[in-house]
């Protein structure tokens, strides 16, 4: 990925700077988790990184499920719960390459970092799970 600053407002001394980024993001051929792209599953063999942005950090946790296991407790204070918008996490099937859809497939409640999987999708024995959300340092 390639990053440019375009723009800033004027600095002054404690004072918030704003300022406008260019970015250019290269096309990968496998998931973060290391997963390949393929023609089979995705139909495609490469793909863009997933488009998170916003003005918190990112922070990625993984959870291989056992089938039982409802709640997953976040390392960080999630930025937003499953309601947030723009969205604040996004939850991802890496062994079955699939998004979960908030509120219907899983919830979070930020006071606790605990995020809580729906029924039909709760995670099965050895699935791996990817959880991106932006977090209050």
């Amino acid at each position: 990925m390639q990053l440019a600053l375009l723009a800033t407002t004027p600095m002054q001394e404690r004072s918030a700077v704003q300022a406008r980024i260019f970015a250019a993001i290269s096309e990968a051929d496998k998931y973060p988790w290391g997963e390949a792209f393929t023609l089979a599953n995705e139909g495609v063999t490469g793909g863009v990184m997933i488009p998170f942005s916003g003005v918190y950090p990112i922070m990625m946790h993984t959870f291989v499920g056992d089938g039982t296991t409802t709640t997953v407790v976040l390392d960080e204070t999630p930025a937003g719960d499953h309601t947030a918008t723009p969205q604040a996490v996004f939850v991802y099937n890496a062994t079955g390459a699939a998004a979960l859809v908030p509120t219907t497939d899983f919830t979070l409640v930020p006071a606790t970092k605990t995020l809580t999987f729906q029924a039909g999708a709760l995670p099965a024995a050895a699935e791996v799970h990817v959880i991106y959300y932006a977090y209050i340092p």
